[in-house]
């Protein structure tokens, strides 16, 4: 989940190479509704990588909680560009199992997910 498409454009590249299926979506209330349509149609997500700011909209903080709401042992890798922010800082605090900083690096970004999804 990003709101910036060059991000996602990115983040797609990425994450296909890493192996990845991959839903982008570029707010929290549009991440929750592919989370539940996911679950209904019998292929839940593994994990998610959520922006932890978005303009305008829900961002990763608030899109977790509700996630995890739905499903308590749900995981996700927060996701930011700010180098000094709080929230990055205690990502664990808000339910974030890891963290990737923007720009997004290959061997950043498997390092996160393996040490979400395994």
């Amino acid at each position: 989940m990003d709101d910036e498409p060059d991000v996602c454009r990115i983040g797609r590249l990425v994450l296909t190479h890493l192996g990845y299926d991959i839903v982008i979506v570029h707010d929290g209330e549009a991440a929750i509704r592919e989370f539940q349509n996911a679950r209904s149609a019998g292929q839940p997500f593994a994990a998610a990588l959520l922006d932890l700011t978005i303009r305008g909209g829900m961002g990763g903080i608030e899109a977790l909680q509700h996630l995890q709401s739905i499903d308590p042992s749900f995981k996700a890798v927060a996701s930011s560009g700010f180098s000094d922010g709080g929230n990055k800082r205690n990502y664990a605090d808000h339910g974030f199992t890891a963290i990737v900083p923007k720009p997004y690096e290959i061997a950043t970004m498997a390092a996160a997910l393996s040490q979400v999804v395994g």
